[in-house]
């Protein structure tokens, strides 16, 4: 004979405290709001943005991926890449999609970043494109 257990939700009146009690950890401990995060474009080249010490930023930049062509960070000191870029895909097929690299600072100053556009197998076009920016971490 199989039992069955009865669930039951708890009262109407109990959940959004809950979920009030379970968002607000995060925020005091100094989660950002996506409509807070640093998000830098190519429209945005030679642009300035002050990031705090340890924070995340992204940089989104179109790329026509299906051609070889790709962006990559030009290293630099104070400035960490966090994993590979996510490609976003712009829904055309072979058209252009988003290239997001997710940054993190991790010296304060002034940090002039950039991003080069072009082929990196051998023989490929190097530094088709270049957008650069500055980040200043206080």
């Amino acid at each position: 004979m199989t039992r069955f257990t009865r669930w039951s939700l708890p009262a109407p009146g109990l959940l959004a405290p809950l979920a009030l009690a379970l968002a607000t950890p995060a925020c005091a401990a100094g989660g950002a709001l996506p409509d807070e995060a640093v998000v830098l474009t190519q429209g945005e080249d030679g642009a300035t943005r002050t990031v705090p010490l340890g924070a995340t930023f992204e940089v989104r930049l179109p790329a026509q991926l299906g051609t070889g062509y790709g962006w990559a960070l030009v290293p630099v000191a104070g400035i960490e890449q966090l994993g590979e870029p996510v490609t976003r895909d712009g829904g055309t097929p072979g058209g252009t999609e988003t290239q997001v690299f997710t940054l993190r600072t991790t010296a304060q100053g002034r940090h002039a970043i950039a991003f080069s556009y072009g082929q990196p197998f051998a023989g490929g076009q190097k530094n088709a494109k270049m957008v650069r920016y500055t980040v200043v971490v206080p």
